[in-house]
């Protein structure tokens, strides 16, 4: 069976945050922002990595922690890793946030021309968060060529 080359959602959504979380410390060393302000631009990045099962430093206690189980009607009840991810990421920053968030990001680099592999993991990562049962949908790309269509 061939192994693919091409990185998980994981992998890509740790790769962004970590983009965007260098990014942000280079502009609150310049004095362009402040350090509560940096903070909270990476809280949409954060629980999308969070959500696509990313291993960062900053999810790892969190997710132990949820893990650990609920008391329920006086047993503890371990959490799935999928639950306590969810669970975390909408603390973190609610869907109807980040959905926006990604979109703007996915479509801004798609319309500089989409190559990147930047701009793929951004439309590869709506197209695996698109649907939300609560109606917090990512709105498909709506240029007639996207990076999949166009590698096909």
């Amino acid at each position: 069976m061939p192994v693919s080359s091409e990185p998980s959602l994981a992998d890509m959504a740790a790769s962004l945050y970590l983009s965007r979380k260098a990014n942000a410390q280079r502009a609150v060393n310049a004095g362009q922002t402040t350090p509560p302000q940096a903070d909270r631009a990476l809280h949409p990045w954060l629980a999308i990595a969070c959500l696509c099962g990313a291993d960062l430093p900053e999810l790892r206690e969190l997710i132990a922690q949820e893990r650990e189980g609920r008391a329920i009607h006086g047993v503890d009840t371990p959490v799935s890793e999928t639950r306590a991810r969810r669970t975390i990421a909408d603390n973190i920053c609610p869907r109807e946030r980040w959905a926006k968030v990604l979109t703007r990001a996915r479509d801004k680099a798609l319309d500089a021309g989409g190559k990147s592999p930047e701009a793929l993991a951004l439309y590869r990562l709506s197209l695996a968060l698109a649907f939300d049962p609560n109606g917090h949908h990512i709105p498909p790309y709506g240029a007639a060529h996207t990076p999949i269509a166009e590698a096909a």
